[in-house]
């Protein structure tokens, strides 16, 4: 699905929430964006991305997911690919979107469906050497999504924080 559909993101500034070892950033650049910063928890993948791509506009950080992350400066787009099922929780992820994407801004997430997911369809990825396959998370609904957005929306309302739109 991701490979088919333009991601929309040239002239952007872009933030990749769970970026690994960085897959989609060719994708990103191809496509015109101004700069991309790769969020990742995980070293090992980091340290694969770091190796793979020597451009000014490409830079990656290392955060926890699982923890609020404010960025050093706001987004025009962020982009999430097969990241929601490692949460154990969404009302944490959409508060860092809240606080990475500026008003106005963009927010693209790209999963597996939630009855994939219940039928045991599961993303896999490597960190350094070792391969890992990922453990269902507990949502299961796209309703909760939807209802932690609405909350950092309106968290971000109360805070100033850029909102997303």
């Amino acid at each position: 699905m991701l490979h088919s559909a333009p991601l929309g993101c040239a002239d952007a500034d872009v933030v990749e929430l769970g970026c690994g070892t960085g897959r989609n950033v060719v994708r990103v650049i191809g496509e015109g964006a101004r700069s991309y910063v790769g969020v990742d928890g995980s070293p090992g993948m980091l340290s694969v991305a770091t190796h793979r791509y020597c451009d000014s506009r490409i830079a990656f950080v290392q955060a926890d997911l699982l923890a609020p992350w404010t960025p050093a400066r706001p987004f025009d787009f962020a982009l999430l690919v097969l990241v929601l099922e490692h949460l154990p929780a969404l009302e944490v992820l959409a508060e860092t979107l809240a606080r990475s994407v500026r008003a106005g801004g963009r927010v693209r997430i790209v999963d597996l469906h939630p009855e994939r997911i219940a039928a045991g369809a599961l993303a896999h990825f490597q960190d350094g050497t070792t391969r890992f396959g990922s453990r269902a998370s507990r949502i299961r609904c796209p309703r909760s999504a939807m209802r932690s957005t609405r909350r950092a929306s309106m968290l971000s309302a109360a805070t100033g924080s850029p909102a997303i739109r």
